[in-house]
């Protein structure tokens, strides 16, 4: 008896071995945006007027209230302190948000995606090389805290996402193959805390 349940155990096992050894072999999905991209300035959409409308609607978010036990001095000064820190909407607000808006949404001139193993490595001219691997989250830290980033596949279009522990706050970028036309269509959109959605179209054409 043990011998069958050996004997059976071990065609299950080879049963399971071409399976394991497929997943791993197997190819990455096809990069179809990958390429070097000229931004198209005429058919894409300007950013200061998508900020402006935007900041138009533009609500301050309301200070967060710290609690402290009454009589508990430690407590007491913790919220003070905290309290302290909160940034209390004043007349540069405003300027400073549109400021950080504009850089963010900015498109690069030229715009290089390549396909290196699993990996997306995205090249903008003037700005910071990046690398995804759609289907494998991972974590960012900057100056607006920590990102969750979670790039997918959706047919010819990559998609990257980063939302932040912070509410309401998220970044997302769509880059997606108009393989008739032979272009790229980027899609940025901002989400901030008292700020409807920001989204800005830019097309790009093949170098």
């Amino acid at each position: 008896m043990k011998y069958r349940i050996a004997a059976r155990t071990g065609i299950v096992l080879l049963m399971l071995l071409p399976l394991a050894a497929l997943t791993r072999t197997q190819a990455p999905v096809a990069c179809k945006p990958c390429g070097s991209w000229q931004l198209d300035a005429s058919a894409s959409e300007a950013v200061e007027p998508a900020v402006d409308a935007a900041l138009a609607k533009y609500k301050p978010p309301k200070p967060r209230r710290y609690r402290a036990h009454y009589g508990d001095i430690a407590s007491e000064t913790e919220a003070e302190f905290q309290a302290s820190l909160d940034e209390r909407p004043g007349p540069g607000d405003r300027k400073r948000l549109r400021d950080i808006l504009l850089k963010q949404l900015a498109s690069p001139a030229e715009l290089a995606l390549r396909q290196d193993g699993e990996d997306i490595v995205i090249e903008p001219t003037g700005g910071y090389r990046r690398r995804v691997t759609p289907g494998e989250p991972h974590a960012r830290v900057d100056e607006l805290g920590t990102a969750e980033i979670v790039t997918s596949w959706r047919g010819a279009s990559l998609t990257i996402t980063e939302t932040y522990q912070q509410r309401k706050t998220q970044n997302r970028e769509v880059y997606a193959l108009d393989a008739a036309k032979g272009l790229l269509q980027v899609t940025r959109t901002l989400n901030r805390p008292g700020l409807p959605a920001v989204v800005v179209r830019s097309t790009y054409r093949m170098r």
